[in-house]
């Protein structure tokens, strides 16, 4: 007799820690479930950006570099919790820098262009609670308004990788970085060497 009660002690002691772990667990599925849907509910449709960049275009063959500080704009439309598409504007804001590297040019702080890009994008995404981080594919056109006395541009497949937290339901904060153009030759400059440009922002997003 006393063996039969110990048992049914035990399956309930057992019982009641089963329906703990249970509802423990759905608690907290719920409460994850809750947070990624109102990131899926509050952030779809329509987003506007803004932010501020910093834009380097170099020949890797003499090392010689333009950089700009830029406004970045970004327009964009999310389908689901983890695609959308981006359509990017950066614009240099006053001069461009230019380091002569292994010429004999003259090295210029205030080089009279500007070097402008634009790109649309794939941007892939994996919210995590309020971090987001994303990857983007697509491409852009790179160009200088007055290199050697000519405008110059170039257009080639490009990607990044960057990383958001959401502040609020439709606020975000984000830093990314992406390369731009990484191809021989600029608009018929440097034809035999390899041209590399990248551009870092960080700005925020609002979902509207």
């Amino acid at each position: 007799m006393h063996t039969v009660k110990s048992f049914r002690h035990s399956i309930y002691i057992f019982s009641m820690l089963c329906s703990s772990i249970l509802y423990g667990g759905n608690n907290i599925a719920d409460t994850a479930n809750t947070e990624v849907v109102s990131i899926e509910k509050s952030y779809s449709g329509l987003y506007g950006g803004l932010g501020i960049a910093f834009k380097e275009l170099e020949n890797e063959g003499t090392s010689e570099k333009f950089k700009s500080t830029d406004i970045g704009l970004i327009a964009g439309y999310r389908f689901n919790l983890y695609c959308a598409i981006e359509a990017r504007y950066y614009a240099s804001v006053g001069d461009v820098e230019y380091k002569h590297g292994t010429t004999d040019n003259t090295n210029i702080d205030d080089y009279d262009s500007s070097l402008d890009a634009i790109g649309i994008y794939l941007k892939l995404s994996y919210p995590i609670k309020k971090i987001e981080p994303y990857i983007l594919l697509g491409y852009s056109n790179v160009w200088m308004d007055n290199l050697e006395g000519e405008k110059r541009n170039e257009d080639d497949f490009s990607y990044g990788i960057g990383l958001g937290y959401y502040i609020s339901d439709n606020l975000e904060v984000f830093i990314d970085y992406a390369k731009l153009y990484d191809d021989k030759g600029f608009g018929g400059r440097a034809i035999t060497q390899t041209i590399d440009t990248d551009v870092w922002m960080m700005g925020v997003n609002y979902a509207f």
